[in-house]
């Protein structure tokens, strides 16, 4: 560079500013970079190879679309054990949360006077067959008539029914476990009076679970009997299919949704009382759908790398629904059938990248990943 300066117009001051000018122009010129020297893949990953990578083939397909709506687990068998004599709680053995097996005592009621009962109507039934046994011998002797030993047998009927129902009243004194479960409710205390009816315990089946949901009509009409459908927890970390076993035929009025029952494998992870997300078909779209894994975003732009020349590149793209239940996602714009893109970029990918822009398809480079419209 050359500056031109008449010599008279110099001065000892001026002539110091002039020289700092040109080293300051000299140096600017050196760092500048050459345009026509960079090479044509500048704006990939040149020291990367794709061929190695995992990578996908966009093309079209048909997308099974689901919506997601709220459900609750529960037990696919629960038993309100209810007392059915009047009396006093006497020991419990449960709490909530205790695991028990077919036939294990719950509770214990108060079985003093019941057993008096029992101890009476056993007595009673003795005498009153060893009557009628007696009027039998008389009978065939004919010491009695018939009439007196029909009487005698059905007073020895009368006693033993008698003994039955106190002994069927003792045994309602012991509560017992009527399947293998879990408490989930214990509704009485020790030393508290119970009534005829009352309820005392809550139990769960330990192997069957089911989930409720309410479904708008239009969702419910996809289903019917038999159906599967994709449970999922709150977290997305647990999935389960569920084969519909209830559905409703007539919708509620007021929520216009109808109450939907499927039945989950006995092996589920899910508790009881814990909400899911419910998974359920709402047609389908045909579409270009990719994995979600594939996409990255950066404020407010949304790219996926493709392979252009065995060389990873940067695309601009624009999202469309998601697939919790396939974990895809479908593309609207940036890419066309037949594009290959990577499916898990590494993590390395955060340097100079390229990516064609929407108005002249031309590609556009910018350093450290960074994307401008």
């Amino acid at each position: 560079m050359n500056l031109l300066i008449p010599k008279m117009m110099l001065t000892k001051k001026s002539e110091k500013w002039v020289l700092m000018v040109m080293i300051v122009s000299i140096f600017t010129s050196s760092c500048r970079p050459n345009i026509e020297d960079q090479p044509d893949n500048a704006g990939a990953f040149p020291s990367l190879d794709a061929s190695n990578l995992n990578t996908i083939r966009v093309q079209k397909q048909p997308m099974q679309l689901t919506s997601t709506h709220l459900g609750t687990i529960e037990a696919g068998q629960r038993a309100a054990l209810q007392s059915r004599i009047h009396y006093e709680v006497l020991l419990s053995h449960v709490k909530i949360g205790h695991q028990v097996r077919q036939g294990d005592i719950l509770l214990e009621l108060d079985d003093r006077e019941w057993r008096a009962k029992v101890e009476a109507a056993n007595a009673e039934w003795i005498k009153s067959e060893n009557d009628w046994k007696r009027y039998e011998q008389l009978l065939n002797q004919k010491a009695v008539t018939g009439i007196d030993a029909d009487r005698m047998k059905a007073r020895a009927q009368t006693s033993k029914a008698a003994l039955q129902a106190a002994q069927s009243s003792l045994s309602h004194t012991r509560i017992k476990a009527p399947f293998d479960g879990t408490i989930q409710e214990v509704l009485v205390e020790q030393g508290e009076s119970v009534m005829p009816g009352q309820p005392l315990l809550i139990i769960d089946h330990q192997n069957t679970k089911q989930v409720r949901a309410y479904l708008p009509i239009s969702i419910a009409d996809n289903l019917q009997l038999g159906s599967t459908v994709k449970i999922q927890s709150s977290n997305n970390e647990l999935n389960e299919w569920a084969t519909v076993t209830e559905l409703a035929r007539v919708a509620d009025t007021h929520s216009r949704t109808v109450e939907v029952i499927l039945e989950l494998p006995k092996e589920a992870p899910f508790k009881p009382g814990s909400a899911v997300k419910v998974l359920a078909p709402n047609g389908v779209r045909e579409g270009i759908w990719i994995p979600s894994d594939a996409i990255k975003r950066k404020g407010q732009l949304t790219y996926v790398f493709i392979v252009d020349q065995n060389l990873p590149r940067m695309r601009l793209i624009k999202s469309g629904r998601q697939m919790d239940a396939s974990h895809l996602t479908e593309i609207i714009t940036g890419l066309n059938e037949g594009d290959i893109v990577l499916k898990n970029p590494p993590s390395q990918f955060n340097g100079t990248a390229s990516h064609k822009n929407a108005a002249d398809g031309k590609e556009k480079t910018e350093p450290n990943g960074m994307i401008s419209e």
